[in-house]
């Protein structure tokens, strides 16, 4: 398994098929707890009474969109694009694995994704707690805090490191 934490330089060495299982071992995984934590935290706290009521309500509607928007694009990668890259990286290793077409398809979702995440920052002050929050609030700020790095580094990852390679 590879460890966490490879430099660019590192990444640059890996292999098509290499680059898929990092990304799924890495950031999907990661990712997926960082937005299971945040949606127990709302589900125990409908009303967090921290935040005015429109500010509670704008957090749980972004929230929702974006783990969904997570959720449907890793479910996407994990089980359509990186099985499909695998099999034609050891049937045609010297050819692209697939249309640039579907990495565009996927930078669209990280668009939407990277916007519903800076609506959040915006949202919590770039994730600044306040003295009066409760510690579980203040929790779930560095667990947003958590998601928003590791899906900044996936996207990078996959942008700069594994789409180039079907161009």
């Amino acid at each position: 398994m590879l460890q966490q934490g490879l430099h660019n330089s590192d990444l640059q060495t890996l292999s098509t098929i290499e680059l898929c299982d990092f990304i799924e071992n890495e950031y999907h995984n990661r990712i997926k707890q960082y937005c299971c934590n945040v949606q127990v935290f709302l589900e125990a706290n409908p009303h967090i009474q921290d935040l005015p009521f429109s500010t509670a309500e704008l957090f749980h509607l972004l929230t929702d969109k974006l783990c969904a928007e997570l959720n449907s694009l890793l479910l996407k990668e994990s089980g359509i694009v990186f099985p499909f890259i695998r099999q034609q990286a050891k049937t045609f290793p010297a050819q692209n694995c697939i249309e640039i077409k579907a990495a565009d398809t996927i930078r669209i979702k990280q668009d939407i994704i990277t916007m519903l995440l800076q609506k959040i920052r915006a949202l919590f002050n770039n994730y600044t707690n306040q003295p009066a929050w409760t510690n579980q609030l203040k929790i779930c700020v560095g667990e947003l805090f958590n998601l928003e790095q590791t899906v900044l580094q996936w996207i990078h990852t996959e942008q700069y490191q594994l789409f180039p390679k079907f161009k």
